[in-house]
This record gives C-alpha cells, structure tokens and sequence, in this order.
C-alpha cells in the first residue's frame, strides 16, 4: 500500500526535492521536471493563500477571474460612438 500524497508545503517541497535529485527514477527527465514545477507553484499558492487569510480573512477565497458571464468582453456594451469601452477584459 502506498502513502497517501502529501498536502502539506514541506511535504510538496519534499516531493519537488526528490524529483530534482533524480530518486524517483521512474520519470522522465522532463516529467520530474514538470512535476517539481508543479509542487513548488502549488507550495507558493498555498503560502500567498495562508499569507492573504491571516492578512485579510476571506480574502483569499475570492480573488480570481470574475464569475459573471456579463464581464466578458463579449457583452460588455458599446459608447454610443460605437466603441468597445476601454480597460481590461
């Protein structure tokens, strides 16, 4: 039986460790690559995350894209010269 995988950032900085020293040698070079990269992004969002709760509680659940279909640059209405308003989206 195998270990559950870990979830904690040390454990992910363990497992981008391993990948990069070569010890699980049933990957590719490319793929222990991909996969520490993998590990060490996640390990970051999850200390910007911990960082933005303690910061400011409630935070860092709600940032990201925006959920409405209306915030598309598709539907978002014109100036009456005809323009698509400027800014981002």
């Amino acid at each position: 039986m195998t270990t559950p995988p870990p979830v904690s950032v040390e454990g992910l900085l363990l497992t981008a460790h391993r990948l990069l020293d070569g010890e699980l040698a049933d990957a590719t070079t490319a793929g222990r690559y991909r996969g520490a990269c993998l590990a060490l992004r996640t390990a970051l969002e999850l200390c910007v995350d911990r960082v933005l709760e303690a910061a400011t509680p409630g935070l860092s659940r709600t940032t990201g894209a925006p959920s409405c279909s209306s915030c598309t640059p598709s539907r978002r209405r014109r100036r009456p010269d005809g323009r698509r308003p400027s800014g981002p989206g």
